[in-house]
C-alpha cells in the first residue's frame, strides 16, 4: 500500500537534493530530482561510478521527454508500445539543451509507487541500486547492505513487486534502433511489435 506520508517524505526529500533508492517493476534504483543541480553527482559518488557513464531520467509522459531530445518515428512507436514498463530508450539530446552527455536515456517506470511520485516532482536522474561493478540491488535489504545509511530513505512499498530483471535499454536514431541491453523486453518481442525483421545489437 503506498502512503501519502511516504510520497511526501520522498519529495521533500529529492526536493533538496537528496537521494533516495525505491523499488520498479525490474530492480531497485537510486534516484535524484533533476531539478536540484548537481544533485546527479550525488547518485556517482554512492555508486563508485565514473561519470562518463550516463544515467537515465524517469519521466511522466512522453511531452517531458520532448523537452530534452527529439523524437523519431521508431521512438514514438517504442514508447507507444512499450511504456509505461521496463524499456529504455536512449537518444541524442537537442544541441540547445545543457545536459552532461551527448545522450538521454527516458523511461517510464510501471510500479504504482514510482508513477505516483513523478506525478508529484519530475524528471528523476536514475539508475540501478548498486555499487559500481556490482549486481543491482532487488530487495530494501541488499540496498542497505550496499550503501548502509548513506541513503536517506529507502522505500519499501512496493517491494514485492520488484521482478530482479533490469530495463531492456534501445538506442534509436531516425533510421535505426539498436539493443545496448536486452532486458525484461526481449529482442524478439521488440521486433515483433515493431513488424520489423532486424533489429542491430547498439550502432
Amino acid at each position: 500500500m503506498i502512503t501519502e506520508e511516504t510520497i511526501d517524505r520522498a519529495v521533500r526529500i529529492l526536493e533538496r537534493g537528496g537521494v533516495i533508492a525505491l523499488p520498479t517493476e525490474t530492480v531497485y534504483g537510486l534516484v535524484s530530482y533533476y531539478g536540484a543541480g548537481d544533485s546527479w553527482k550525488k547518485i556517482f559518488l554512492l555508486k563508485g561510478r565514473e561519470e562518463k557513464k550516463p544515467l537515465a531520467l524517469f519521466i511522466k509522459s512522453l511531452q517531458e521527454a520532448e523537452k530534452f531530445a527529439s523524437l523519431p518515428p521508431l521512438a514514438r512507436q517504442l514508447s507507444d508500445i512499450f511504456w509505461p514498463g521496463p524499456l529504455t530508450i536512449v537518444l541524442e539530446k537537442k544541441k540547445e539543451v545543457e545536459f552532461p552527455w551527448n545522450t538521454v536515456g527516458f523511461r517510464m517506470p510501471d510500479h504504482p509507487f514510482v508513477r505516483e511520485l513523478l506525478s508529484r516532482i519530475s524528471p528523476l536522474w536514475s539508475t540501478s541500486a548498486n555499487r559500481a561493478g556490482e549486481k543491482s540491488a532487488c530487495t530494501p535489504e541488499e540496498v542497505k547492505e550496499y550503501f548502509g545509511g548513506s541513503i536517506e530513505m529507502v522505500v519499501e512499498e512496493g517491494k514485492e513487486l520488484v521482478r530482479c530483471v533490469p530495463s531492456t535499454v534501445i538506442r534509436v536514431s531516425r533510421t535505426e534502433a539498436g539493443i545496448l541491453r536486452e532486458g525484461a523486453i526481449r529482442k524478439e518481442e521488440v521486433k515483433k511489435k515493431l513488424k520489423i525483421d532486424k533489429i542491430d545489437h547498439g550502432f
